[in-house]
């Protein structure tokens, strides 16, 4: 698994909590 996908997923999530 890559860092990356855990950064994206982050970000989405925040995305969908505004």
């Amino acid at each position: 698994m890559c860092r990356n996908v855990i950064l994206r997923i982050a970000d989405y999530d925040h995305l969908m909590r505004k």
